[in-house]
């Protein structure tokens, strides 16, 4: 029987936080959904919850898959789903219990293919808000293309995305989730999310942006990517802008100067995590792999396009000392800010 809703979770070693996220969703104000749980192999005890939750409840539907990765449990989730509408929830995450009330009520108000709501980002000791740059609105394709489009990999005016790459503070029409995410490389394991919303988001014609409305709840922990160090994650990074322009080209839109910011944007956090996170190389064989990296030339022109651009003094320092190849410079910037913020001061710059 198909259902209006389907809300996946792929999960994998998130335990300790399991509970948590799926009481947030079973109390959902909005009942016409589905749950479809994929545990990957988890090692953690995670797997007894889903099959404790699964006999609880006859709207939950587990399925136990060897360890494959992000991409690939999602996949298994979309394709053991029935809803016309399809939600993704991170499994060490939460939902406030309007969510899903709110962003239907939208889509079915406007027949949408999308709508989406703010984030609200967990640290231990701060939240913070992660902003769609668009009205509390409904945009038609005429509204996307002259102010949703150009911006939505990269908006000069905040130096990040203007819509948040997030799978998970969006519910999106199935057609639309099926043509981008079974269509997209399994094996990536980073940026898997903006391989598929942007598509997504290019695909659609109606768009229902919730500013104001902030429903979802991210939990910033340390097991995340954004604390941990992957020697591969140079390599892996790229391969999201090339799936990106595949995907644009595909679809008819030139975005390259965007998708170029985009690109720089996000390698000058490679960079860091390589300076600060690398542990097995001295910093002279650090600094040599950054340097091999920047000297490609797509990796040039990225830095070349965002460096037009002026933004704050402390992201504007990091951006040209990249392009310059200054990486001894760029490191010693990276470690006085990083003991500034254990003293004490708040970090806000990802990059």
């Amino acid at each position: 029987m198909r259902t209006t809703l389907s809300v996946l979770i792929p999960v994998y070693n998130t335990g300790e936080y399991l509970r948590s996220c799926l009481d947030s969703i079973i109390s959902q104000t909005y009942k016409d959904f589905e749950i479809v749980i994929v545990d990957d192999g988890s090692t953690d005890g995670g797997a007894a919850i889903c099959d404790e939750y699964d006999k609880k409840y006859g709207f939950v539907k587990v399925i136990h898959n060897n360890h494959s990765g992000v991409m690939e449990t999602r996949k298994t989730a979309l394709a053991n789903s029935s809803g016309e509408y399809i939600s993704f929830v991170d499994s060490d995450d939460y939902l406030d219990s309007d969510m899903y009330e709110f962003l239907m009520g939208r889509i079915l108000k406007y027949d949408a293919d999308m709508a989406v709501c703010g984030i609200l980002t967990e640290h231990r000791d701060r939240t913070e808000k992660s902003v769609n740059g668009y009205g509390n609105a409904l945009y038609t394709k005429e509204r996307l293309l002259a102010e949703v489009y150009p911006t939505m990999l990269f908006d000069v005016s905040t130096a990040h995305h203007g819509t948040p790459p997030s799978f998970c503070n969006k519910i999106i029409r199935r057609r639309l989730i099926e043509n981008a995410l079974m269509n997209a490389d399994g094996s990536i394991e980073f940026g898997e999310d903006a391989i598929c919303t942007y598509p997504c988001l290019l695909d659609s014609e109606k768009v229902y942006f919730a500013a104001g409305k902030y429903f979802y709840h991210y939990r910033m922990i340390n097991t995340s990517m954004t604390h941990t160090y992957d020697e591969k994650l140079f390599d892996k990074f790229m391969l999201v802008p090339l799936m990106l322009k595949r995907a644009f080209e595909e679809r008819g839109f030139d975005y390259s100067e965007q998708l170029d910011c985009y690109t720089a944007r996000y390698l000058l956090e490679c960079i860091r995590k390589e300076l600060l996170l690398n542990r097995s190389r001295p910093l002279s064989a650090r600094i040599k792999k950054i340097k091999k990296y920047l000297d490609e030339p797509r990796i040039k022109n990225a830095f070349d396009a965002i460096c037009r651009y002026k933004f704050d003094f402390a992201l504007d320092l990091k951006l040209r000392l990249a392009r310059r190849g200054n990486i001894l410079l760029l490191y010693l910037v990276y470690k006085t800010k990083r003991s500034v913020t254990r003293s004490g001061a708040v970090d806000k710059d990802e990059g």
